[in-house]
């Protein structure tokens, strides 16, 4: 492994990038009965070393080490949950309209939408999770606006 982050180090810098290793991460993918044959000692990277972590995270999508994508489906969900607690706490400032409604919903589907294509063949339970934060945000609406 640390061969590999040489080559990427030198990539880089032969394209004037600069690796900066203290922003760096590195997660091994395995099954669960695999995991007993992946080292757990630090990489070297450089004059510093990284330690491999249980999810990482890129382009705003988090993988995890058993590539189940439940780290992503919990930073989802913790954003969109994180949207009614908000309004909540200052619903009594606002005049709700249905614009403001479908501003709402429209804040959570696209936190939904970003790179929906990795929730693709996921399992049922995976799926409710997910589903959930759409009845929440139609009930919530509703009554931001009923208030």
């Amino acid at each position: 492994m640390s061969r590999c982050f040489d080559d990427v180090w030198r990539w880089m810098s032969s394209n004037r990038l600069q690796l900066n290793a203290l922003k760096t991460e590195f997660i091994w993918c395995a099954p669960v009965r695999r995991r007993h044959h992946i080292p757990d000692r630090d990489v070297q990277v450089g004059h510093d070393s990284v330690h491999p972590v249980q999810s990482a995270r890129d382009l705003g999508v988090y993988v995890d080490g058993d590539v189940t994508m439940r780290a992503h489906i919990n930073h989802v969900l913790s954003s969109c949950y994180g949207t009614p607690r908000q309004l909540r706490s200052i619903k009594r400032s606002l005049v709700i309209t249905c614009t403001e409604h479908s501003r709402y919903q429209s804040r959570i589907r696209s936190r939904l939408d970003y790179c929906n294509v990795v929730f693709a063949g996921l399992p049922a339970c995976d799926v409710q999770r997910l589903q959930s934060i759409l009845n929440t945000a139609v009930t919530s609406g509703r009554r931001l606006i009923a208030t």
